[in-house]
């Protein structure tokens, strides 16, 4: 076994997305065990290849650790094959002069773009008749998860070939047949490392701060703040939700209370103390038909009464968006602890309410927290009592 002479910053590891290629592609699986050395070497006595499976449906090449010592200089080839074996057919074929020197990446750009089927099995098969040395991993650096080394005759025991395979999919260029290329792929963004779009509806990450929103990859890509209730959601025993939609503004009114439900933290306290904005989110069958707003850094009160805790907003003014009381109530019971919640809202400064027709579908109410913490319920036919473009009222018991 030998070390590298020259070592590369690249991370000992099967990765999917690594920088610093230097050809207008970028690479699409690789197998670099070279920072982190021990790597071994062996010199090519035959047939040898590595089978790997594709992220992306273009390839434009291949590279291997290769060294060549003095005197040595010669052509190698590179087959690229389908299937897991080096029988299977050829689907590009790269020949080129590898010069004399220490180990390297040998880049094999092929004279046009392989059209390849993602995650289906191709294998990188080394022909030469020049006295090259390849490179494997040692147990120190794992093995590639994605496909298994052909091996020569000299045996490199159960180890993979250290190689790379690119692609156009991650140059930051939109290209042919690619829905985007923004060269990072978060795993919560909406362009996967094969540059197709993700699933319509899939959760993305959102610089948005509506509490009320979901964040969800649409059709085009984009992550969309999209109205729609919040999947997890304590419920409770009990609620009711009233929403008045009056000829005057001053008389609006939005209640909700939430009753008899699992404590969403192990103290609320840590609600109020961290100064967690507080927002009440009402949707029907149509989006969001009402909102109630308490921002971070209001002003609660706390008092403790034999077994409940509350925490307490009151403006009877309602200058914050109409609210005029919101309550937190913890119960320690003997058994289970729960918690009761309540919002109530109306007059001049209520905003957000959007009730002009009967309201659609199952109408739920959500409190949302900032940290993610919510408390909910949904109406269904058999608990609206009433329901018309003036008035709605729901009642769970």
């Amino acid at each position: 076994m030998r070390i590298p002479s020259s070592y590369a910053a690249l991370v000992c590891t099967a990765c999917l997305s690594l920088p610093g290629a230097a050809f207008s592609a970028v690479p699409d699986q690789s197998f670099e065990c070279i920072e982190y050395a021990p790597t071994g070497s062996v010199p090519y006595t035959g047939p040898t290849g590595q089978s790997f499976k594709p992220a992306q449906a273009t390839l434009t090449g291949v590279e291997m650790w290769l060294e060549v010592g003095a005197g040595q200089a010669g052509n190698a080839t590179i087959n690229l094959r389908a299937g897991a074996t080096v029988a299977g057919p050829v689907l590009a074929t790269v020949t080129r002069l590898v010069g004399v020197g220490s180990a390297q990446w040998v880049h094999f750009e092929f004279a046009s773009p392989v059209t390849v089927v993602p995650e289906d099995t191709y294998t990188i098969e080394l022909d030469t008749t020049t006295q090259i040395e390849f490179y494997y991993n040692s147990t120190y650096c794992g093995d590639y998860d994605r496909g298994t080394a052909i091996r020569p005759s000299v045996s490199i025991g159960d180890h993979d070939i250290v190689f790379r395979t690119f692609g156009p999919c991650g140059n930051g260029a939109v290209e042919d047949e690619e829905d985007c290329d923004d060269e990072i792929f978060a795993s919560d963004g909406c362009c996967m490392r094969t540059c197709a779009f993700r699933a319509t509806g899939t959760t993305c990450a959102s610089d948005s701060t509506d509490l009320c929103a979901r964040h969800q990859c649409s059709a085009s890509g984009v992550c969309d703040d999209v109205m729609v209730p919040a999947t997890t959601c304590s419920t409770a025993e009990k609620a009711s939700l009233l929403l008045i939609n009056a000829d005057s503004p001053d008389k609006d009114k939005v209640n909700f209370k939430w009753s008899k439900g699992p404590v969403a933290y192990a103290t609320i306290a840590e609600l109020i103390g961290a100064g967690q904005p507080l927002v009440l989110c009402v949707y029907d069958g149509s989006g969001i038909i009402a909102r109630s707003e308490l921002p971070a850094g209001v002003l609660w009160t706390h008092r403790i009464k034999g077994e409940k805790s509350y925490f307490t907003f009151a403006d009877k003014y309602g200058q914050t968006g109409g609210i005029t009381s919101a309550v937190i109530q913890y119960v320690l019971p003997d058994a289970e602890p729960v918690s009761s919640t309540s919002l109530q809202a109306g007059g001049p400064y209520l905003t957000g309410l959007a009730m002009n027709a009967p309201l659609t579908g199952e109408v739920t109410a959500q409190m949302v927290t900032g940290d993610g913490g919510c408390w909910g319920v949904s109406f269904s036919e058999d608990s609206i009592k009433k329901n018309t473009g003036e008035k709605f009222k729901g009642s769970i018991k």
